[in-house]
């Protein structure tokens, strides 16, 4: 498992600390941690190599465990790690900076930690920039997840020193009156606006120029404050930086604003390199900065450099490098940092502007040169950064090529981590190299510009055609990712000009399938899918297969026919589309996948099992829960991120619903939106979004908890423009806010139905005209499912069945969801209650007809038969009403009080509340008022 950048760095950090502890202190944690990790420690060295030079080496743990195996081993052997450095008596404080930049996997690593109930004695401060994180922000979940598991957060904002707090400051620092203190304040305030690095600097700045001194005689500072007044002053804290950057000696100014080209960290060992001197030279003309406070080191090492000792005095400052070294650990050696972005930002200004691109390819140049290939890979974003900047000076084909691979490992890296936007950076960038520019439009596909073409000629050669489609393809998952739909599709039409094969062609359309569903543009997706079949020679499977014993399914070797891999891909973009518009093609999908997955397993495969298994739970509950537990343990036997929001979407929401409780989905669908999130595969997560609010919604959670969540997933679904999902959510939403406060559920409000259109001013009814127009069968049902269930809440029961007959008509396209329950459970209600309140004749209406009702019964008895816990207080509660609508009183009363029950012991308080409102009209109906007020 590959750990949180930011949590490693983190532990990195106190095992230096450890280090620097002298040897006494050094066995004493080598025995605690020891202890704690027995003969597991080399999980934790992978990650932390200074961990070895205090436990010494470990033994290989190589073993054959499936991802999730590998995962849950990890995690608990880091939780026995962390929690050594926890006690009572040794409390653990840990300070994580600007983790508004920390990847998906530190912050799912953090969130672990901080909901573990095993690791004690620990505070964890975290700062972040709360203008670059927004409520659909990854760490924004985070926080979210952690107050949901009653971990105690506190949230400080950090807001800039009022005049008071610089008076108190200056007060102390100063030794000065309180008077002489208050003006000072107000001077400083006036012109750095409270911010204390600006004050720290602009003070510093007057003592250097000699306007603020310190009086030995006296003991205290002492200055004028009218000269500081008149005193030449800004408002930018980098001029001010720059002017003391200007007084250094010329040598430390050059490694200085070359240090900032290199970024916030910076070693001094490949700074002499880029600058063609001795690490000695370069550590001594740093020794200005540092002492002017400008840089500070982050790691101290003693090191010798071949043979030669150091010395650099200041008073009481001493650094000694006395031991050897090899040169292998030479780009190790003596690492520091800018003391703040804004004296990195006023050291690099003194670049001149016009040196900076052919600057940044040379150290570019040199570093790519001095690394392996495998250095190469893990420093990918330092490399290409540097090389980026000066990517127009790039000339030579072969270098253009090796530095679109380059841009290419580090976009995939920044895909990985969830950097969206940084990752579009990278693709854009190798498109570039390629073939001249960095944004392809459909006009670009059949550019006749010479440079164009000439570069083109030389990337789609048949040498480097596979790598040119690879860096196409993976630049269109990027800008599919960052929400430019456009950019995705002009390249897609690129790569198919250029395609060779009919397999190259088919990888291509799966990605135009992705852009067209999530754009709601279901029907192209679904002619693109077809066709991409018919391609490759694979025809849809029309009869129900016979589902092969699991265990020989599981135990079969890998698939290896690349067409037939294609063709699961294709079925994989063709369920949504199909499950929507053709419900009859969807069952011929999921039948040729299973057949297809006969030939060797695959995460596919295991993609199909769990379609199979939803269908198959609409006739033989038993079966499709096998076929799902098939594809969930298939899933397990592969390294398959991107499939975990698929399977488990289907799985815990339309297939485990009918044999466990609908509670026991609600976590398992959290995790599984947050790891599509990660993976990238943000259609599914957003499946997984509305399913995970469905089942808080359904179990009976506090409307106010689940309409908290499903803003939060809406709000990042209208941001993504994810327009499939964010229509399904907001109908529930709408919903959750009608029963909740439904005086401030205005009738106009704003939501994106159009990406073109943006975010608009809309009502219900323009929703419904928008599903309609898309034929969305999913989504007209439960646009007409919620409204009846709001008017059946209201009293309007005529209305109610109106709207749940209309919802009847579209069954076919919620196959497998609850939803099906909930629907027929609210129908047999409202039709009930419309024949009570009218007295009408229920054998003479066939719109009120009690037949609706027993073929509800009917359905409700069997899926309670498969899980009580889900249904039998539904079908109890229509049996109590049944009953009292045929003056069965004894009947009546025994199905009120067993639905109550069941109601209550499953955790349904909506429900529960519903059946004892119901229960009290019949008591009120038969004049028992007091028995009624019993219920209410």
């Amino acid at each position: 498992m590959l750990a949180g950048v930011v949590c490693v760095c983190v532990c990195r950090d106190l095992m230096r600390q450890i280090l620097a502890g002298g040897k006494k202190s050094v066995n004493k944690w080598k025995h605690l941690i020891q202890t704690a990790v027995g003969a597991t420690g080399a999980l934790i060295v992978d990650i932390i190599p200074e961990l070895e030079r205090i436990i010494g080496p470990q033994p290989d743990l190589s073993m054959d465990l499936t991802p999730s195996d590998a995962e849950n081993r990890f995690n608990h052997v880091f939780f026995k790690f962390v929690s050594v450095f926890g006690s009572p008596k040794h409390p653990l404080v840990l300070f994580i900076d600007n983790l508004q930049w920390a990847d998906t996997a530190s912050l799912k690593l953090l969130q672990v930690i901080l909901t573990s109930t095993s690791i004690n004695s620990l505070l964890v401060i975290g700062a972040y920039r709360d203008n670059e994180v927004d409520e659909s922000h990854p760490l924004t979940d985070m926080i979210n997840n952690v107050r949901s598991e009653q971990v105690p957060v506190t949230d400080l904002e950090i807001k800039p020193l009022t005049v008071k707090h610089t008076c108190e400051l200056l007060r102390d620092s100063m030794r000065c009156s309180e008077s002489e203190g208050l003006i000072f304040a107000d001077l400083l305030h006036r012109k750095t606006h409270g911010n204390p690095f600006f004050m720290h600097q602009l003070l510093r700045t007057w003592h250097s120029d000699g306007l603020l001194t310190f009086d030995f005689k006296r003991s205290c500072w002492v200055w004028d404050i009218n000269i500081l007044e008149r005193a030449v002053a800004t408002d930018n804290v980098v001029e001010l930086v720059g002017r003391q950057i200007r007084k250094l000696r010329p040598q430390a100014q050059t490694a200085l604003k070359y240090a900032a080209a290199l970024g916030d960290t910076f070693s001094v060992a490949v700074l002499a390199a880029i600058l063609k001197k001795s690490v000695v030279v370069i550590a001594g003309q740093l020794w200005d900065s540092v002492q002017a406070g400008l840089i500070l080191p982050v790691e101290t090492y003693q090191a010798g450099i071949q043979g030669q000792q150091i010395h650099f005095h200041d008073h009481c400052a001493s650094f000694n490098f006395t031991n050897s070294y090899s040169e292998q650990d030479e780009s190790k050696l003596y690492m520091n940092r800018f003391m703040h972005d804004r004296v990195q930002q006023a050291a690099y200004s003194l670049i001149p502007e016009e040196e900076r691109p052919l600057l940044h390819l040379s150290i570019g140049r040199r570093l790519y040169a001095g690394y392996t290939q495998q250095e190469v890979e893990e420093n990918a974003y330092s490399i290409a950064n540097q090389v980026n900047m000066g990517k127009q000076l790039v000339t030579n084909i072969e270098e253009r090529q090796r530095y679109a691979v380059l841009n290419q490992i580090a976009g995939k890296k920044a895909r990985l981590a969830s950097a969206h936007l940084a990752a579009v950076k990278y693709f854009d960038t190798a498109v570039f190299l390629l073939m001249g520019r960095e944004i392809v439009t459909d006009e670009d596909v059949h550019s006749t510009d010479p440079t164009h073409l000439a570069l083109e000629t030389e990337c789609w050669k048949d040498e480097r055609h596979e790598q040119t489609m690879d860096i196409l393809l993976e630049a269109t998952i990027a800008h599919y990712l960052n929400i430019d739909y456009d950019q995705a599709e002009a390249l897609c039409n690129l790569m198919l000009v250029h395609a060779k094969t009919e397999l190259e062609k088919v990888l291509i359309h799966e990605k135009q399938m992705q852009f067209h569903i999530q754009m709601h543009h279901l029907q192209e997706a679904l002619d693109i899918g077809l066709h991409s079949l018919k391609m490759l020679g694979v025809e849809l499977v029309t009869e129900n297969p016979n589902l092969t014993d699991p265990q020989d399914l599981l135990h079969m070797p890998p698939l290896a026919d690349q067409v037939t891999m294609a063709a699961l891909r294709i079925l994989v973009g063709l369920c949504i589309p199909t499950y929507i518009l053709c419900p009859e093609i969807n069952a011929h999908v999921a039948f040729t996948m299973v057949v297809l997955g006969t030939q060797g397993s695959s995460p596919f495969c295991a993609f199909g099992y769990a379609l199979f298994a939803l269908l198959t739970c609409a006739n033989d509950v038993n079966e499709g829960h096998r076929a799902g537990r098939l594809a969930q343990q298939m899933l397990g036997q592969f390294k398959a991120p991107e499939f975990m929001a698929k399977i488990n979407a289907m799985f815990y929401a339309q297939v485990d619903i009918w044999k466990n409780h609908v509670r026991s989905s609600i976590i398992p669908l959290r995790l599984a939106a947050q790891a599509g999130m990660e993976a990238g595969d943000m259609e599914w997560a957003g499946y997984c979004m509305f399913y995970h609010t469905d089942a808080m919604f359904f179990s009976g959670e506090p409307l106010d908890v689940v309409r908290q969540q499903q803003d939060i997933y809406l709000r990042g679904l209208i941001a993504r423009h994810q327009l499939l999902q964010s229509t399904y959510l907001n109908i529930w939403s709408r919903l959750c806010h009608r029963l909740n406060k439904p005086t401030t559920c205005p009738d106009r409000y704003m939501l994106e139905l159009d990406k073109n259109d943006g975010i608009v001013e809309v009502t219900d009814e323009m929703v419904l005209s928008s599903i309609e127009k898309a034929r969305n069968g999913l989504e007209i049902f439960s646009y007409y499912l919620a409204d009846g269930m709001f008017k059946f809440y209201s009293g309007a029961y005529t209305a109610a069945v109106t709207a749940l007959e209309t919802a009847e008509r579209f069954l076919a396209g919620v196959v497998g969801l609850q939803t099906n329950a909930i629907h027929a459970f609210f129908y047999s209600l409202a039709v009930i209650a419309v024949i009570r309140t009218l007295k009408l004749n229920h054998f003479s209406h066939t719109a009120y007809s009690l037949d609706i009702v027993q073929r509800n019964q009917q359905r409700l008895r069997r899926w309670a038969k498969h899980c009580g816990s889900n249904y039998n207080h539904k079908y109890k509660l229509v049996a109590a009403e049944l009953a009292s609508l045929r003056g069965k009183h004894a009947k009546a009363m025994h199905n009120y009080e067993e639905s109550i029950d069941m109601a209550k012991n499953g955790g349904f308080t909506h429900d529960g509340a519903l059946a004892k409102e119901l229960c009290a009209a019949y008591y009120e109906s038969c004049n028992q008022r007091r028995i009624a007020q019993d219920f209410l």
